[in-house]
């Protein structure tokens, strides 16, 4: 540690206030650290300031604690000593893409009749580049490819299954439709006996099978630290934006189009 030079952040290295704890978002490397608000403090309403002054404001029993502080961030490649931070500007936060709509959804259940055809050509005329399926109830592999086949010829770039378990949505048979329908970046297969993660080799889609039961939207909202995405787009987004809803379009399970 250099007392009396300031220690700066890589511009890609962005620490987020939370209530008991904070997170310091790496949206180069795409990963995310659990920090103290301590550290959040200082690098947020005491940036700029050497650990000569630091020591000053929070006075010399915190040394100890500020020199680990700052030891984390070099061993974690958050950042770099400099005497010029006015020479490291920080990194540009607005957002914006082409596209009216960003992702959408469809869900679909026992009752559902939807046109599958005119549903993916009217997200075409939208620009939309992702889609997920979610499927309700038990779902027949002739149903599934009438869901699938007109996304062959659409402008997608990705596309998620919702689906609930059902012996023959086994590892082989899921691989087997990932193959032939490598727009497929991820499978979550509900309601299924117990955890597990596939990665389906020389395609990357992932395939997770899940004990928890989905039967309805209402199933929409859980949380969970593998949904966190740290890039770039999806930070510069949720600054002004809710990252959950912005530019999302919906079709339910009776055909109804919702935000």
């Amino acid at each position: 540690m250099l007392p009396n030079k300031v220690f700066i952040l890589y511009a890609c290295c962005i620490p987020v206030r939370g209530a008991r704890r904070s997170v310091l978002c790496d949206l180069q490397r795409q990963s995310y650290r659990l920090i103290p608000n301590g550290l959040y403090e200082i690098l947020t309403e005491h940036k700029g300031k050497s650990p000569a002054a630091l020591e000053e404001v929070y006075g010399s029993d915190s040394r100890t604690i500020i020199d680990e502080y700052f030891r984390f961030l070099e061993d974690n490649e958050f950042g770099f000593w400099s005497d010029t931070p006015d020479s490291f500007p920080p990194l540009e936060l607005t957002w914006d893409r082409p596209e009216r709509v960003a992702n959408a959804i469809i869900d679909v259940d026992a009752n559902s009749g939807h046109d599958y055809s005119s549903l993916l050509r009217q997200l075409d005329a939208l620009g939309c580049p992702a889609l997920l399926y979610r499927f309700y109830s038990s779902v027949t592999q002739d149903a599934l490819e009438q869901a699938l086949e007109p996304t062959a010829k659409s402008r997608l770039r990705s596309i998620d299954l919702l689906l609930p378990y059902h012996p023959m949505w086994n590892a082989k048979g899921l691989e087997i439709l990932c193959f032939r329908h490598q727009r497929l970046s991820q499978i979550y297969v509900h309601s299924a006996p117990e955890e597990s993660t596939i990665r389906v080799r020389g395609i990357g889609t992932r395939i997770l099978y899940h004990p928890q039961i989905v039967e309805s939207s209402a199933h929409c909202g859980f949380v969970h630290p593998r949904y966190f995405a740290t890039t770039l787009e999806a930070f510069t987004e949720a600054q002004s934006h809710n990252s959950c809803l912005n530019r999302k379009i919906s079709v339910d399970t009776a055909g109804n189009i919702k935000n």
